[in-house]
């Protein structure tokens, strides 16, 4: 009969609509999905304005189907920062040639900036909104997690073996995608990874 059944592993669900179609949820994926979508959503309505049962109402799914996957709006940015990170860090390294010169590096850094700087514009800005509306260890938690993958991707890319000049190059790189946002026309991202590498005389 039609209906809803958890496989014995509860790594899927039937959704039964005939005795005849069960329909199986990969839940990995869906979970995917919705983190996908919900990035959108916090980028232009801001992180203070939604609530577990607006982003329901949003994804066109239940508040409790959102539930069973995510266990509060928290949950959900923080799981959403971290693809968002994984999945960046992935594209960066995916274009790196094992032999890569440090030089190879930076021009490997720059095109991925320069494709991806609106997006990662829009992501300072909504780890932003987060900021002002969450504070205490945990938010901190949340944000550190996020910016030491950038800071270790940085360091593979350019070559850094100091923790402490990794974290000068990402101060700069965000404040430069910051800079941009604020006035697009005064920033060259080639001429400012230029003068970065200086900086750090690679």
């Amino acid at each position: 009969m039609p209906g809803v059944y958890l496989d014995p592993n509860a790594q899927s669900v039937w959704h039964v609509t005939s005795s005849r179609m069960p329909r199986i949820v990969d839940h990995e994926q869906r979970r995917e999905e919705i983190l996908e979508q919900c990035f959108s959503l916090f980028a232009s309505q801001g992180y203070a304005a939604l609530s577990m049962r607006g982003i329901a109402r949003s994804l066109g799914v239940s508040t409790g189907a959102l539930y069973y996957y995510f266990t509060s709006k928290e949950a959900i940015f923080e799981a959403m920062f971290r693809r968002l990170a994984t999945r960046n860090v992935q594209a960066v390294l995916a274009e790196l040639p094992e032999d890569a010169t440090p030089q190879d590096r930076i021009v490997n850094l720059g095109r991925f900036l320069m494709s991806e700087a609106d997006a990662l514009e829009q992501a300072i800005a909504v780890a932003l909104e987060y900021r002002r509306q969450q504070t205490g260890p945990e938010a901190d938690a949340v944000l550190r997690g996020v910016l030491t993958v950038y800071r270790e991707t940085i360091a593979e890319q350019m070559g850094l073996t100091s923790g402490r000049e990794a974290t000068v190059a990402l101060s700069l790189l965000l404040g430069m995608l910051v800079h941009r946002r604020l006035d697009p026309d005064a920033i060259d991202i080639g001429a400012h990874l230029i003068g970065l590498s200086a900086l750090l005389e690679l």
